[in-house]
């Protein structure tokens, strides 16, 4: 494609008036600069607008080679001559006015388009923009999330220390109930029995048979301990030289218990006692 564009501009060069022969110096696909033979008789300048004209019409820019170069005392547009490489037979000599050997160099700066590089070049500039202004928020999400799985390790690892430093509970047992006192009061009323264990105490009345102490005793204690049972029979013996009481008591739900005690105090105490005993045998 850039050969078809090199050859429509040469031949729009040499169908200008005044050109003997025109060649491009650079690359066919952008051209650097333009050399063209000057036919005898020439206007140097109308040739050099015409071949201004062109260029432009290819959307490319030029100036002669000479235009850095001082102007001639007399104010008049040289043309700086220029030795064009491969030709075997120079041109005709060039018309008044021209110099050397007829040759002019109209060098193109830049690409072979020039308006539309820069236009590419600012469309770069927005992307690389547009890109600082993204790049950071893209870097922004992976920081939070590195920061919260850095806090959930954080958080795993805290996880036994306080598994082991929460306060450990004791469970405090409650001091074993133990039979307290078990007293005779006598009143107005008649005879009555009290006993106290675990703090807490039972009042009851003696009844008048045989064995109404007794059966009161034993009546106060499972009233206390929050039972149902039967007196059966209360023993009294000998072991040597100790005195010994032993209850025979049936409880409601696991059947006859018995226990015994020594008399060391009082009669009272030791019956109670031994009842405390055959009531609390399964615990």
């Amino acid at each position: 494609m850039g050969w078809l564009l090199a050859e429509s501009l040469r031949s729009e060069l040499l169908s200008i008036a005044g050109i003997a022969s025109a060649e491009l110096d650079g690359g066919e696909d952008a051209p650097q600069g333009v050399r063209v033979q000057l036919a005898a008789g020439a206007d140097a300048e109308s040739v050099g607008r015409e071949v201004q004209r062109v260029l432009a019409s290819h959307g490319m820019r030029s100036h002669r080679a000479n235009d850095e170069a001082p102007a001639a005392a007399t104010g008049e547009s040289q043309v700086v001559p220029a030795v064009v490489p491969g030709f075997s037979q120079p041109g005709p000599p060039p018309p008044p006015g021209a110099h050397g050997n007829g040759g002019a160099v109209f060098r193109l700066p830049g690409a072979s388009q020039p308006e539309v590089e820069p236009q590419r070049e600012l469309e770069h500039q927005r992307e690389v923009e547009h890109q600082r202004e993204v790049e950071p928020q893209r870097e922004v999400e992976p920081q939070r999330e590195l920061e919260h799985q850095r806090e959930l390790e954080h958080q795993r690892e805290l996880e036994p220390i306080q598994r082991e430093l929460e306060p450990i509970q004791v469970l405090e047992e409650a001091p074993p109930m133990v039979l307290e006192s078990v007293s005779v009061e006598e009143s107005r009323d008649g005879i009555a029995v009290r006993v106290v264990a675990g703090g807490e105490s039972v009042t009851r009345h003696v009844g008048s048979g045989a064995d109404g102490m007794d059966a009161a005793i034993v009546g106060a204690l499972t009233e206390l301990l929050e039972l149902e049972s039967e007196l059966i029979a209360v023993q009294r013996g000998e072991a040597g030289d100790a005195l010994i009481v032993t209850v025979l008591v049936e409880v409601v739900g696991t059947g006859r218990q018995v226990g015994s005690a020594v008399i060391t105090a009082g009669e009272a105490y030791a019956i109670g006692q031994a009842a405390w005993r055959a009531l609390r045998a399964l615990e």
